[in-house]
């Protein structure tokens, strides 16, 4: 059996998967963390349902997806098939920052995703010059259900579209309804100063991630938002 759980909201994923860990110790079973190149052995093991004392065992495994989209339809991928299909062996499959729809392991088992809460992609959308007191409005309201972090991940992704949109590079594989969006918001921008807040965000996660920003996430946003909305 094969169970995915994913979607943008990698926190609130990454908590529903810990909150399945103790649910399934509480019953006596035992979780065993594995990378994806091990399910092979644990589909070809004879004993890989039980341990040596008898318990019923989990498998937990991170971003499969991308070693099977690899494999295409390969052996990997057929063994992952047949895993899914097998009732006695359980393995849970957590996929960061993917939405269901970009996880086509999702077809093969149950999924359960879990979206951002629609505030935050109200916060995306009035990122734009001029709209300054409303976003940081809006961004105050969102960090208090949201992480900061999360936010950041979302905002600077966006915002890296929006440049592609405003090249007129949008993949194509983006809905028509969708990139008239992205469009239109991207032409509230002059296209220089679009560039250069997509770089200071940039310079943000790094000056987060070496500790030599000491504002954090939202403050950052915040300072950001003075000069360029």
């Amino acid at each position: 059996m094969l169970t995915i759980i994913c979607g943008e909201d990698s926190i609130a994923s990454r908590a529903y998967l810990s909150q399945l860990k103790v649910q399934y110790q509480s019953k006596q079973y035992e979780i065993q963390s594995v990378a994806p190149s091990e399910l092979e052995t644990v589909y070809k093991s004879a004993e890989g349902t039980l341990t040596l004392f008898g318990a019923p065992i989990i498998y937990v495994v991170e971003n499969l997806q991308k070693a099977y989209t690899r494999s295409k339809k390969g052996t990997f991928a057929q063994i992952i098939q047949e895993l899914a299909k097998n009732p006695e062996i359980e393995v849970i499959d957590w996929e960061e920052g993917k939405s269901q729809r970009d996880v086509s392991l999702s077809k093969l088992g149950t999924a359960k995703e879990f979206k951002p809460e629609k505030s935050i992609f109200q916060l995306l959308d009035l990122c734009y010059p001029g709209n300054k007191v409303v976003f940081t409005k809006t961004l105050e309201k969102v960090a208090n259900t949201q992480d900061e972090g999360f936010i950041f991940a979302m905002l600077a992704r966006h915002i890296r579209t929006l440049v592609l949109a405003f090249s007129e590079a949008l993949p194509s594989s983006i809905p028509s309804w969708q990139r008239a969006k992205l469009y239109g918001q991207a032409k509230k921008w002059d296209g220089k100063k679009l560039v250069e807040y997509y770089e200071a965000l940039a310079k943000i996660d790094s000056g987060l991630k070496s500790s030599s920003n000491v504002h954090g996430y939202k403050n950052s946003l915040d300072i950001l938002s003075v000069y360029y909305l």
